[in-house]
């Protein structure tokens, strides 16, 4: 910013292009004080002389929404019906304390180091930053890689199914080459908690958020022939930006495995219902 009554004075070149270096870090200062996600900022130009160097800052601006991502929550999934694929000879574990729920579940299965078998459900919640709507296009699953079934032991909980209801979710076949996502049609899906709100599952494979419309969808991933793992694309568009987000579990590819010949036990309400068989 210009002052008044200060005369302007020669520099000599370096002092001018110090200065103009360093009015330049000033700007991308405030630019990310005041901006969210901060846009490119570019430092264009040539200094010579080789006393400073060029610099080009790039950051991405940040997504209109955020991902909270579940695998086989409650109440979307029973969680006295789920089954995994435990490694290795039986070890006799102590089963996951009672009543089911899905961190107790979840916990258990990865302290054993286990995967899901034959069926993985995936919830993600959706919410816009602000105000402005986004759209969210259908979902793509890719495989990142296909091995052989695990191998080890079949547990399979049970602390009664009871009726299975026709819900609404996104269905993909892992084994196919190219996995194809399909909305079965059905009830919606009953609300989740999430952030002290009850979140709704969206109605079609396309839908809308923002930050007063969080809205959720489930992948329903299953295999008869691998190992896969696997991730969920989807695109979005917002305010002239698009773009396609890449969800995974925490870091890692959601992992799911066929089954197939392993020993089989059983966990009936707290309890091995039969003696393990080694």
């Amino acid at each position: 910013m210009a002052h008044a009554g200060r005369t302007k004075k020669k520099h000599k070149p370096l002092r001018s292009l110090m200065a103009r270096h360093k009015n330049l870090l000033e700007r991308h200062k405030r630019a990310t004080a005041i901006a969210d996600g901060v846009t490119i900022i570019v430092l264009a130009g040539a200094i010579t002389g080789g006393s400073i160097a060029l610099w080009n800052h790039l950051n991405a601006p940040s997504l209109p929404f955020t991902a909270v991502v579940e695998v086989n929550p409650d109440p979307i999934v029973n969680q006295g019906c789920r089954q995994m694929v435990l490694p290795g000879p039986w070890r006799n574990p102590q089963p996951p304390a009672s009543p089911l729920t899905r961190a107790g579940v979840n916990s258990w299965v990865t302290a054993h180091h286990g995967v899901d078998a034959t069926e993985t459900d995936v919830v993600v919640i959706l919410q816009g930053r602000t105000g402005q709507a986004v759209t969210i296009t259908q979902p793509q699953v890719l495989v990142i890689s296909r091995q052989a079934p695990e191998q080890g032991q079949m547990v399979q909980l049970s602390g009664g199914c009871g009726g299975v209801l026709r819900y609404r979710f996104f269905s993909v076949n892992l084994d196919q080459a190219n996995p194809a996502v399909s909305l079965v049609s059905g009830e919606s899906e009953p609300k989740i908690p999430s952030r002290g709100n009850l979140v709704p599952e969206a109605a079609t494979s396309g839908f809308t958020v923002s930050n007063n419309g969080p809205e959720f969808f489930v992948i329903d991933a299953t295999t008869k022939r691998c190992l896969c793992q696997w991730v969920i694309q989807r695109g979005w568009s917002s305010m002239g930006n698009s773009g396609t987000v890449t969800i995974n579990n925490n870091g890692v590819p959601f992992d799911t495995t066929a089954v197939g010949g392993q020993p089989e036990h059983f966990i009936v309400f707290g309890k091995w219902d039969t003696p393990p068989n080694g």
